[in-house]
C-alpha cells in the first residue's frame, strides 16, 4: 500500500524513474508461477489479475512505460529482455513476443537518435538543530530533472524553509553552524563518478550509449574546490593550483525510488598541480575524441564547438595553450625539488604528444566541413598547429593514431581514448611486434559450415598503423583493398599450413600491420575488436590454383 502511495506521488511530479523503481519493488516479489495472487495490484484491471504471473507482466508493462517517460530505456529493455524469455520459452506466446521484440528494438533506437541531456546532481546540507532529526546535520545527494538550474533548484529546495539560510561556502561548516538553533542549508553541484566498465574498455563506442553510464547507476559523486598553496605566480596560475576533491557516497545507486539519498561516508584528498594538470589533460583529449567521434558518425553537425574546441588548444593567444605546463613542472629546478614527480613529468609529456594527431584529425575534419566565411579562421589555425606540431614532436617525439571501421553497420572509422598510464611511456612497443601466422587444424564438414557461417557473422574491425604522422587520415587505404589483403594473408596462410611449412609475415607496403584478435595497438588504448588474421576461413586441404582464385575473387567481391 505504501510503495503504491510512493509511486502515485511520483507520478505527480512526473518523476517516471523513480515512478518505475518503486513499482519494481513489488514487481520483484512475485514468481513467475499461477500461484494465487495474495497482493492484487491497484487500479482498474486488479480484479482479472488472478495469479502471479498475471500481475508480474502487468506491472512489468506499467515499469516500461515509465522507464520510456523518464528516457531510461535501458532499463525499460532489461524489463522487455525478460517478458520476451517468458513469452518465447514458458508461455509460447508467440504474438505477445512479436509485440515486444517491437517495443525492445524501438528503445534501442532511441537510445541512438533522441537527445537525452544527462542530469545534473547537487549536495545538500542542513545543519542547525532547526531542522527536523531525520534532516538535521545531515547531507543528501538529489538528483536534478532535466535542465534544471542550480539557481531554479535552491528556490525549489528553501520553498519549506522560508527561515532557513543559504551558506554561501562550500566547505563544511564549523560547531557555531550545527550546534546553533537556526536552520542553515548548503547547496552545490556535485560531479558522478563513474564506475569502471571493463565491457567498454578500450572500444569505440557511440558516446550516446556511454553517457547514459556516466550520469545513471552512480553511487560515489565528488567535489572538487581549488585553492593556492605556495609562493604566488602571477604569470602562471596552474604552478600552485592545488585540488582539495571531496567523495560523496551514499546509501544507494541514482536514480533509485527516491530522488534523493543520504551521504553515508566522506573522503577529502588533495591533488597536487602536476596531477591536476594531468587530469586536465587527459579530459582536453577526450573531449577532442568525443568531437571527432560524432563528427565522423554524424555529418551533418554545426562545426562551431569543434571549431572553438580547436583554437583553443591550438592558438597560444586563446589559452595559452601547454606551455603553462612547460614553464611550471618541466624546469630542472622543480625536478631538483620534487624528485618524486619524475613519473608523472613523463605521463603528462606523453599526453601533450598524443594531443598532436588528436589535433591533426580535427582540423581535418574541420577543414572539410568549414564555410567560405570561415576559411580564413581555419587557414590561421592550420598554421598554428604545424608550428605546434613541429615543436612537440621535437620535444616529446610522434605519436600515431589507430583507426578503426565497422563494417557491420557501415559507421565511419572512428576512434577510442582509453588511457593506461602504465604502458604511457612505451609509446609503440606494442605495435612493433612480428606477427607470425599459426597453423589451422583440420576440421569436419560440418565444423567448417559453421564456422564459415560465424565468420559471416561476426563484426570485423581493422587497424590501421600510420608510415607518417603527417599522412591524413584519409589517405588510408580504402576497406575493399584492406579486404583483399586480408582475405590473401588468410589464404596464403591456409595453404601454407597444409604442406607443413609456415609463410613469412608479410607487411603490406602501407605500413599495415596484420590485425590480430586481442591486439592492443596503442600504448594508451586507441584499439578495438579486431578479427583475427590467423585464423583462415575453412579451405580444401589441397587447392588447385585455378579453385584458389575463385576463392579470392569472390572474397572481393
Amino acid at each position: 500500500r505504501y510503495l503504491y502511495k510512493l509511486k502515485d506521488l511520483h507520478i505527480s511530479y512526473e518523476n517516471y524513474t523513480e515512478g518505475a523503481y518503486t513499482l519494481l519493488l513489488h514487481a520483484q516479489l512475485l514468481k513467475w508461477s499461477d500461484e494465487a495472487n495474495a497482493a492484487p495490484m491497484q487500479g482498474l484491471l486488479s480484479p482479472s489479475l488472478h495469479t502471479q504471473r498475471q500481475l508480474k507482466e502487468a506491472l512489468y508493462n506499467q515499469i516500461i512505460d515509465y522507464f520510456d517517460q523518464g528516457k531510461m530505456w535501458e532499463e525499460a529493455i532489461h524489463i522487455c529482455k525478460e517478458l520476451a524469455e517468458q513469452y518465447e520459452s514458458e508461455v509460447f506466446d508467440y504474438e505477445m513476443l512479436s509485440d515486444i521484440l517491437q517495443r525492445e528494438a524501438k528503445f534501442y533506437e532511441k537510445i541512438l537518435k533522441v537527445l537525452r541531456p544527462s542530469p545534473d546532481y547537487f549536495a545538500v546540507g542542513y545543519y542547525g538543530q532547526g531542522f527536523p532529526t531525520f534532516l538535521r546535520n545531515k547531507v543528501f545527494i538529489y538528483r536534478g530533472k532535466e535542465y534544471e538550474r542550480r539557481e531554479d533548484f535552491e528556490m525549489r529546495l528553501l520553498s519549506p524553509f522560508p527561515n532557513a539560510e543559504k551558506l554561501k561556502s562550500t566547505s563544511p561548516p564549523g560547531q557555531d553552524i550545527t550546534g546553533s538553533l537556526g536552520q542553515y542549508i548548503q547547496c552545490f553541484t556535485v560531479q558522478p563518478v563513474e564506475e569502471a566498465k571493463v565491457r567498454f574498455k578500450d572500444r569505440s563506442i557511440p558516446e550516446q550509449i556511454t553517457n547514459f553510464y556516466k550520469a545513471n547507476h552512480v553511487q560515489k559523486f565528488s567535489y572538487s574546490r581549488p585553492f593556492k598553496k605556495g609562493p604566488k605566480d602571477p604569470d602562471n596560475e596552474f604552478a600552485n593550483m592545488w585540488i582539495e576533491r571531496t567523495t560523496f557516497v551514499t546509501a544507494y545507486p541514482l536514480p533509485g525510488i527516491l530522488r534523493w539519498f543520504v551521504v553515508t561516508s566522506t573522503t577529502t584528498t588533495i591533488i597536487s598541480p602536476l596531477e591536476n594538470a594531468i587530469e586536465t589533460m587527459m579530459k582536453t583529449n577526450e573531449k577532442i575524441m568525443s568531437e571527432i567521434n560524432r563528427h565522423q558518425n554524424d555529418p551533418s553537425l554545426p562545426v562551431n564547438p569543434l571549431s572553438m574546441l580547436l583554437n583553443g588548444i591550438v592558438d597560444p593567444a586563446v589559452m595559452g595553450g601547454f606551455a603553462k605546463y612547460e614553464t611550471a613542472f618541466f624546469r630542472e629546478s622543480y625536478l631538483q625539488e620534487h624528485p618524486e614527480d619524475e613519473g608523472n613529468i613523463e605521463k603528462l609529456k606523453d599526453l601533450i604528444a598524443w594531443q598532436t594527431p588528436l589535433l591533426a584529425e580535427g582540423i581535418r575534419i574541420h577543414g572539410r566541413k568549414v564555410t567560405e566565411d570561415l576559411r580564413p579562421f581555419h587557414e590561421r589555425m592550420e598554421q598554428c598547429f604545424v608550428q605546434l606540431r613541429a615543436k612537440v614532436e621535437s620535444q616529446y617525439g610522434v605519436r600515431e593514431m589507430v583507426c578503426f571501421e565497422d563494417r557491420r553497420s557501415g559507421r565511419p572509422r572512428s576512434m577510442a581514448w582509453g588511457p593506461d598510464w602504465d604502458r604511457l611511456s612505451h609509446a609503440g612497443d606494442s605495435t612493433e611486434a612480428t606477427l607470425t601466422p599459426k597453423p589451422v587444424p583440420r576440421t569436419s564438414e560440418s565444423e567448417d559450415r559453421r564456422n564459415e557461417r560465424k565468420e559471416n557473422r561476426s563484426s570485423t574491425f581493422f587497424g590501421y598503423r600510420r608510415q607518417d604522422v603527417r599522412q591524413s587520415i584519409s589517405e588510408l587505404p580504402e576497406p575493399k583493398d584492406e579486404k583483399r589483403r586480408l582475405s590473401r594473408n588468410m589464404s596464403e596462410s591456409s595453404l601454407g599450413s597444409s604442406d607443413g611449412k609456415q609463410p613469412p609475415p608479410s607487411r603490406d607496403p602501407t605500413g599495415a600491420q596484420p590485425a590480430t584478435a586481442g591486439l592492443s595497438l596503442s600504448p594508451t588504448g586507441f584499439g578495438g575488436r579486431v578479427k583475427s588474421a590467423s585464423k583462415a576461413p575453412p579451405l580444401p586441404r589441397k587447392i588447385s590454383p585455378t579453385v584458389y582464385e575463385t576463392f579470392l575473387e569472390q572474397s572481393d567481391a
